[in-house]
């Protein structure tokens, strides 16, 4: 069972993230869900994928890529990474990697979406990119969300 966590440390877009419950929240709703897993107290995030156009590309839910368009993307399933590669171009458009290759934190993602309302919201490895603002190394600690978009 997994439950809706407050205490963590992931990094996200190049700018890391502690107890954040809300890291980006886009018309009101959270883009991101941070939920530990009771069983082994796995750190997992959910979220899900559109194209520019609003349709659905992947559903991620505890890490994990449960659903994806496997005609048009190549997803990458590894014990302690999950991807999306657009087959067409070979760009990374989420990469998550758990606290095995991430040694500073519980998780490190990067992530190009759109939300199902067009909105894009790009966080590569190294900086997050929100409508020509530009965020890197950051640190965002003990807040209830830290970037809110209207």
């Amino acid at each position: 069972m997994w439950h809706v966590e407050d205490k963590f440390r992931v990094i996200i877009g190049g700018n890391t993230y502690i107890n954040v419950p809300n890291i980006v929240v886009h018309q009101g709703t959270p883009l991101f869900i941070l939920k530990r897993r009771e069983s082994d107290d796995q750190l997992g995030i959910d979220f899900d994928m559109f194209d520019k156009g609003g349709t659905r590309i992947a559903t991620v839910r505890g890490n994990r890529i449960v659903q994806g368009n496997e005609d048009d993307y190549q997803i990458i399933r590894e014990a302690d990474r999950y991807a999306v590669v657009e087959k067409a171009t070979g760009k990374v458009l989420c990469d998550i990697r758990r606290r095995s290759q991430s040694p500073h934190t519980e998780l490190e993602v990067s992530v190009e979406l759109y939300t199902s309302d067009g909105f894009l919201f790009m966080a590569t490895p190294d900086e997050t990119n929100i409508k020509g603002i530009t965020l890197r190394g950051n640190v965002f600690e003990n807040l209830n969300a830290a970037i809110v978009i209207e």
